[in-house]
C-alpha cells in the first residue's frame, strides 16, 4: 500500500493523495486503508518515515563507498557518489521529491529531511577532500553546486528530457567531473 501511496503522491502531489485514490491505485478498498492506517494523515506519515529510512540506508551506503574509495582521486569518488544518488532518485521518485522539497506531513519536524541534505552535502565534501574531519559541515560551494546539478539532472530525466540511458550516464559523469575537477 505504501508503494501505491508513493505513486499517487508523486503523480498527484500531497493534496492529490486521498484514501479513495490510494485504494484504487492499490486495488483495494477505502475500508482496508482505514483498517491498516486509520487515516490519510497516517498513510502520509508512514510513507514519509519509510522514505527517511530509505534515505538513511542510501547515505550509509554512500559513506561506505567513500570510505572504500579514500585512495581514489576525489572527483572520481564524487562521480560514483553522484551516480549512486541518481540511481536511487530515479528508482524512488517520491522519496526524491520529499528530499528535494523537504516536504513532510503537517506536524513533522522539518529538520528531519534537512539533516539528510546536510549529511549528503557533507559526503560530497568528504569525497572532494578526504582529509576533512569526519562529520564536518559542508562548506564552500562545491557540495551544494554538485547536489543542485545532480538534482536538476534527475528532474530532467524524470521528465523524459534526457533521451537515452547510456547518454545520461555519460553526461552525468562529465557534469559532475567538470564541477569537481580543479
Amino acid at each position: 500500500m505504501l508503494d501505491a501511496a508513493e505513486r499517487v503522491y508523486y503523480r498527484d502531489g500531497d493534496l492529490g493523495l486521498t484514501v479513495r485514490r490510494l485504494a484504487a491505485e492499490a486495488s483495494t478498498t477505502s475500508q482496508t486503508i482505514y483498517t491498516y492506517f486509520g487515516s490519510r494523515d497516517a498513510v502520509i506519515e508512514a510513507m514519509y518515515e519509510r522514505a527517511l529510512a530509505d534515505v538513511d540506508r542510501l547515505l550509509d551506503a554512500l559513506e561506505r563507498a567513500i570510505g572504500a574509495g579514500r585512495t581514489v582521486e576525489g572527483a572520481h569518488v564524487i562521480v560514483e557518489l553522484a551516480s549512486r544518488y541518481r540511481r536511487y532518485c530515479l528508482d524512488k521518485p517520491a522519496q526524491f521529491r520529499m528530499l528535494v522539497t523537504a516536504s513532510g506531513p503537517d506536524g513533522t519536524d522539518p529538520t528531519k529531511i534537512a539533516g539528510r541534505r546536510r549529511r549528503l552535502l557533507g559526503l560530497v565534501r568528504s569525497a572532494a577532500n578526504p582529509g576533512a574531519a569526519e562529520g564536518a559541515e559542508a562548506t564552500g560551494t562545491t557540495s551544494p553546486v554538485v547536489l543542485a546539478a545532480v538534482n536538476g539532472f534527475v528532474e530532467a530525466e524524470l521528465h523524459d528530457l534526457v533521451d537515452e540511458r547510456h547518454m545520461a550516464d555519460k553526461l552525468l559523469g562529465e557534469l559532475v567531473g567538470a564541477l569537481t575537477w580543479r
